[in-house]
């Protein structure tokens, strides 16, 4: 199953198609590196993330983007839960184009349906790797934002009724 589901994510985030991979991963849904963290809350941010990692794979020139499964077990008194390692290989026209990097993926039974819940690599930047350096600046100033109260890292204004 763990090995299936890379397959059919990897296939579909090379060729940029959503609906698939919205049928195999959670929201919100987790992915991190050792220096940075994305969570895609709904699918409009979804499709901003894969469209973002796609495009940094094709300006590589990348024509294979492989995933294998290292090992991968259901989670000890969880059965709807299994977490696993694989390693990721960006190739083109079968000549590494990105150094090959571990990772690790928790996947669930939601509803009948393996999803991935979140992905973690041992990549060390996204920004190499995955995603652009202007989209991981967006999203960090994003989620600064959010657990400082506001862009200005303020917390809001109160009204003259507050």
């Amino acid at each position: 199953m763990y090995q299936s589901h890379l397959d059919t994510v990897s296939r579909a985030v090379l060729e940029g198609d959503l609906a698939t991979i919205l049928q195999h991963i959670a929201l919100p849904n987790m992915m991190s590196t050792r220096t940075k963290r994305v969570v895609a809350t709904c699918p409009e941010e979804m499709d901003v993330i894969v469209s973002d990692i796609r495009a940094q794979l094709l300006a590589r020139n990348v024509t294979e983007f492989r995933r294998t499964c290292i090992e991968a077990d259901f989670v000890a008194g969880v059965p709807d839960m299994i977490v696993g390692r694989h390693r990721t290989e960006a190739l083109s026209h079968g000549v590494p184009v990105l150094p090959e990097y571990a990772g690790s993926m928790a996947m669930m039974r939601i509803n009948g349906t393996w999803q991935g819940i979140w992905l973690d690599t041992d990549a060390d930047d996204l920004a190499v790797t995955m995603l652009s350096a202007d989209f991981i600046e967006a999203s960090d100033r994003v989620r600064r934002a959010v657990e400082t109260g506001g862009p200005t890292g303020q917390p809001p204004m109160k009204g003259p009724d507050q």
